[in-house]
């Protein structure tokens, strides 16, 4: 059974947290978000309206002009 998140930080558009070992997605209005990972690379993930959690992604940012949904993202961390 895999561990729980202990600790979430959010996500302000045009900086950069410590990577996590996932993401959380709470999304107002449709689109995609684009995330900065660790590496320095995007990744564009298409949010529906609602919350969701991924797993296993390195996110350290989110590109806010390049982003098309009304969202918040939060970085999750097990430790």
């Amino acid at each position: 059974m895999p561990l729980a998140y202990r600790s979430s930080s959010p996500i302000t558009p045009g900086t950069t947290v410590t990577a996590g070992d996932g993401v959380a997605i709470a999304c107002s209005a449709d689109g995609f978000v684009r995330l900065l990972m660790q590496e320095g690379s995007y990744l564009d993930v298409y949010a529906q309206t609602g919350t969701a959690i991924i797993d296993n992604l390195a996110v350290i940012g989110v590109d806010a002009p390049n982003t098309t949904a009304t969202a918040k993202v939060s970085v999750l961390r097990r430790s």
